[in-house]
């Protein structure tokens, strides 16, 4: 549990000694900002103003929450490129009016493989081949242009 580790690490005594804390916040195969009755069921939503609320109860809130690793799979399990762009869009557009929040960093550009059986191989947003995953790809690239 992310919020649990961040109170562990200010227990012990590393409040001020970071310049900034990483959450990983991908939420598939729910929408980043899908509600949740419990917070911890939602990695991006749920667990973001969690980890700053944390931060700024502990004399750290001036520092940022990065998300050094955001992505779904597609195509795997019922999850499609539409859905991949839809997922995009709803990170980007909610991370964007966040004011305690760095970066938010896709975690792989391309597909590793094409086996059905290993989700790794799809988190990209572009196939092995690196043909376009539309509509992930403009998705993608619309959201990083903002």
């Amino acid at each position: 549990m992310p919020v649990t580790f961040l109170e562990g690490i200010y227990a012990a005594g590393a409040g001020g000694s970071f310049d900034a804390v990483a959450h990983h916040p991908s939420n598939y195969p729910n929408m980043p900002t899908k509600p949740e009755a419990d917070y911890r069921n939602n990695s991006f939503a749920g667990i973001m103003p969690k980890l700053h609320d944390s931060m700024q109860a502990h004399g750290d809130g001036a520092k940022k929450v990065w998300g050094t690793e955001m992505g779904a799979p597609a195509p795997w399990s019922g999850m499609t490129p539409t859905f991949l762009a839809a997922y995009i869009r709803d990170a980007y557009t909610a991370w964007g009016g966040w004011s305690f929040v760095g970066p938010l960093i896709w975690y792989m550009y391309r597909d590793h493989g094409t086996s059905p059986s290993e989700i790794e191989h799809h988190f990209g947003v572009v196939y092995s081949d690196y043909s376009a995953k539309e509509p992930a790809l403009t998705a993608i690239r619309e959201m990083l242009a903002r």
